[in-house]
């Protein structure tokens, strides 16, 4: 009983999810995954939706789930697809820089790469710190940073390591299963869409338009 009562709310879900506890070193790692999802103002998709559902008088369930439906590849559900291809990229012992060209020859767009806002998304930074701080290795963290650092250099535009490709490759990192990239997010921004919502509940006298 002791035990459980001084688990961690990351302990308890990785337990959930994986069978087994982390370690000090990989809680401390998810716990700043789980912050630096939870919220990221009122401009992302999911937070907007949210709040328009909200302002309409409908209930906080359906406000937060109308948020989450947003979430896809295109927002806030980049991260286990970019796991994979920086998994399979560094299990290939291919070169940073020859997956950002080929990626860049073909057009196809990297998960995890690139961000509307930033040239450099200080999620990542910050998240790099931490790891940097924990693992005796961050080999997948380092390499797609240096696939978005060439991708950068040669389209001659930011295309920088986002929050989706951070949490893919942490996933790699600590030899965790792709997919919790994805329910790490889900999880950490539901807290920051009930947020939201009953916020705009609480101020809003008439739906929003937009």
């Amino acid at each position: 009983m002791n035990e459980q009562q001084n688990e961690s709310i990351i302990s308890s879900l990785w337990n959930l999810w994986t069978g087994g506890r982390p370690s000090k070193n990989q809680e401390a790692i998810l716990d700043a995954c789980f912050l630096a999802c939870m919220d990221h103002g009122q401009e992302p998709p999911s937070a907007r939706v949210a709040r328009i559902v909200a302002s309409c008088g409908k209930p906080l369930a359906d406000a937060v789930a109308a948020g989450l439906l947003t979430m896809g590849p295109r927002h806030g559900n980049a991260g286990s697809a970019a796991s994979e291809w920086i998994r399979v990229a560094v299990a290939d012992g291919r070169s940073a820089e020859e997956v950002a060209q080929e990626a860049l020859e073909s057009e196809k767009r990297l998960p995890g790469i690139g961000h509307p806002k930033y040239d450099v998304d200080p999620r990542t930074t910050r998240l790099h710190k931490i790891a940097k701080r924990n693992l005796r290795e961050t080999t997948h963290f380092d390499f797609a940073l240096e696939v978005a650092r060439y991708m950068t250099e040669q389209k001659g535009k930011s295309l920088p390591l986002n929050i989706d490709g951070a949490l893919g490759a942490l996933m790699a990192d600590i030899a965790a299963p792709s997919d919790l990239a994805d329910a790490l997010f889900i999880v950490a921004r539901t807290i920051g869409l009930i947020a939201h919502a009953r916020d705009e509940a609480m101020t809003s006298t008439s739906y929003r338009r937009g």
